[in-house]
């Protein structure tokens, strides 16, 4: 939607901005009309600025020069009145959010998308180094799914953002949206706004806080603060052992690669080097750490709450397993670095994990990508946080 608002420059743009990049006027253009069209003209407004900048000069390009689909969450008027000052009036800002709103891949419709409590995860355009750190450089994710028969978007632990209307424009599916999409912020933001005080605290008293919030990908697997009570009761006096709440906390880890709910039905080693799986069954996801003989298990209650570096899945219970396998762990990381660097040289399209196999064009829809599938779903990934360095 942003992009439409990129698109919109197409007659606000000085020539000299066209020439500082490689922008197709002809199609920015044809995409500003189809928006005006659509009442979309606030959006349009912002082009100017965005144009100015080298953020928004990148994302132009990438819309204009290119015959992928492209897919853009535009905000209506109303939704664009209530949009933050100091970013409307920061040209980069603007254009990062912006890049937000825009998906590679072709999801016109509620029937390209996973309806809840499933999700479908969507990689946006953007890939701002100040605001995203993942693994291999890869850009930042959006959660949607439909609720009600409707689209919605997750909007960093606010109420959701819903589609009003879908339009198609040449490789442009445009869907208006009622709200304007918030990049992601930090780990420590995200687990506040989902209430997971103790966990936090436990990541400090472990010691593993700033390699946590200092990791380029991570997936961790956050037990509510009730969970965490009931099993500091049981651990009693061991709960002031430093080293066994690090392993304990080590194996609610997977670091090196941010994985996803639609990724649950590979296998995966924690941060301490211990296998975790997941069962899933009558949309019911239990996570299990250990080996086959062991009972450590949890059932994910909410799922893709996205970190600038990474994910959080809140679960509610503790995974209170304390073996560690530091080879195990060391190899994990391995993978996970080599698989990032494999990713870092793909341009991938369409949703990580895939998308519904109903879907009009069937099993591999026109937003389909099996390079997130292949990249980040078949390793087994991982990293022992104070194993090895991050």
């Amino acid at each position: 939607m942003r992009y439409a608002v990129a698109a919109v420059v197409g007659p606000l743009f000085a020539s000299a901005a066209l020439a500082q990049g490689n922008i197709n006027a002809t199609k920015l253009s044809e995409l500003s009309g189809a928006l005006s069209a659509l009442g979309l003209d606030t959006l349009a407004g912002y082009a100017a600025s965005i144009a100015n900048s080298s953020t928004g000069i990148q994302l132009l390009s990438q819309l204009t020069t290119s015959n992928d689909n492209f897919t853009i969450f535009a905000p209506t008027n109303d939704a664009l009145s209530k949009a933050d000052k100091d970013v409307l009036n920061n040209p980069d800002k603007l254009a990062a959010v912006i890049s937000y709103h825009v998906v590679r891949g072709a999801f016109l419709n509620e029937t390209y998308f996973f309806t809840s409590p499933n999700n479908t995860i969507l990689p946006t355009l953007l890939n701002d180094t100040s605001s995203t750190h993942l693994q291999g450089n890869q850009s930042q994710v959006l959660i949607a799914s439909v609720q009600d028969g409707k689209i919605s978007l997750l909007n960093q632990g606010s109420n959701s953002i819903h589609v009003s209307k879908t339009s198609n424009v040449s490789n442009f599916d445009i869907l208006q949206i009622d709200g304007i999409l918030s990049p992601p912020g930090s780990l420590s933001s995200v687990a506040k706004s989902a209430n997971l005080n103790m966990f936090a605290q436990a990541l400090s008293l472990a010691g593993l806080d700033d390699a946590v919030s200092n990791a380029h990908g991570i997936t961790i697997f956050a037990p509510t603060d009730d969970a965490l009570s009931a099993a500091l009761a049981k651990l009693g006096g061991q709960a002031s052992n430093q080293t066994l709440i690090k392993t304990v906390i080590q194996n609610h880890i997977i670091n090196g690669t941010s994985i996803y709910s639609q990724q649950f039905d590979d296998d995966y080693t924690s941060a301490a080097g211990e296998p975790l799986k997941f069962n899933i069954a009558n949309n019911t996801i239990t996570i299990v750490s250990g080996d086959d003989k062991s009972n450590f298990t949890a059932n994910v209650t909410k799922r893709d709450l996205i970190a600038s570096n990474g994910v959080i899945h809140v679960i509610d219970a503790v995974l209170t397993n304390t073996n560690h396998d530091d080879d195990a762990a060391s190899s994990a990381y391995s993978s996970a670095t080599d698989a990032a660097t494999d990713a870092a040289s793909q341009t991938p399209t369409g949703a990580v994990g895939g998308q519904p196999t109903d879907s009009p064009d069937g099993a591999a829809p026109r937003g389909a990508s099996v390079q997130w599938t292949v990249l980040l779903g078949t390793a087994v990934l991982g990293l022992a946080l104070g194993v090895s360095s991050v």
